[in-house]
């Protein structure tokens, strides 16, 4: 058996990937209060997305799990600024 199933569920995936990307809302246009408090920020949030998990930031998707015992959020934007300042330095 070759690659080509491999292949087809890859594309398969990219191309669900790039339906999904048009439904995204950009995060740049989700409108959220700066004076209101923490918690009615991420409401603001969760009531203007139309998938909290899920959104585009520019040309980049954004797509959050949460798992118990998995990597910070924080943790990871480090890491992917790190490598960016890596690559470009």
């Amino acid at each position: 058996m070759g690659n080509g199933l491999r292949e087809d569920k890859l594309l398969e995936k990219l191309n669900k990937s790039r339906e999904e990307a048009g439904n995204l809302m950009d995060i740049k246009d989700i409108y959220i209060n700066k004076d209101k408090n923490v918690n009615d920020k991420v409401l603001s949030y969760i009531e203007n997305s139309n998938n909290p998990y899920s959104f585009k930031c520019g040309n980049i998707i954004v797509d959050m799990k949460y798992t118990d015992g998995g990597k910070r959020l924080e943790n990871c934007l480090v890491n992917i600024i790190n490598q960016k300042n890596t690559k470009m330095g």
